[in-house]
């Protein structure tokens, strides 16, 4: 009976509970792993092409197993990490962050946004609207963390920023030191940015 699940808990571990099951992390799971379950199937055709399964299995028994194995995982361990890889907490602003997104920021945005980030680079004359100006408070604190994320990754088009071009290639640790500095040219001394839901 150890591995028995018991009322709203995952089942035991070692004699100890597992974590607390969260129903909407659970579910946001099953549905990506039925997602990519149904993927599999095409990997396990032969190489001639033919359209019959290894090992003789029903597409919809190899979805519905892979979807429960990938189920029982997640009960065994706890929780999925927050969708899109975010953060779950706020991120404390160190020194190395602020010189990690100051490096950061001189590789990829003072040709718009200067190297103040006044939004006076090299580039700001030929865009309308301007680059915005980072040091601004005022329009900065309407600008949320999560916001200036999402836009240095995919770009300022339908986020209000239309001349701001998209980073997909910028890794998130990197886009994490960027908004810290970004933050920091209008509010000097931040101590702390949230990037909860950053995908």
């Amino acid at each position: 009976m150890d591995g028995a699940p018991r009322g709203d808990r995952a089942p035991m571990s070692g004699g100890r509970p597992s974590l607390p099951l969260d129903p909407a992390n659970t579910t946001t799971l099953l549905t990506r792993t039925m997602a990519a379950a149904r993927l599999l199937p095409a990997a396990l055709v032969d190489r001639a092409g033919a359209a019959r399964f290894r090992w003789g299995m029903d597409k919809r028994f190899f979805t519905a197993a892979a979807a429960l194995g990938g189920l029982a995982a997640t009960l065994a361990c706890g929780s999925p990490p927050a969708a899109g890889g975010g953060a779950a907490a706020p991120i404390p602003v160190s020194d190395e962050l602020l010189a990690a997104g100051r490096t950061a920021y001189r590789k990829y945005c003072i040709q718009c946004h200067g190297y103040s980030g006044r939004g006076d680079g090299a580039s700001a004359a030929q865009l309308d609207p301007p680059p915005r100006d980072h040091t601004d408070v005022e329009v900065m604190d309407g600008i949320g963390d999560r916001t200036i994320a999402e836009t240095v990754r995919h770009g300022g088009t339908g986020r209000g920023f239309p001349g701001m071009p998209a980073f997909p290639h910028v890794a998130d640790e990197e886009i994490t030191a960027l908004v810290a500095y970004v933050r920091s040219l209008s509010r000097p001394g931040v101590e702390s940015i949230d990037l909860e839901g950053f995908r």
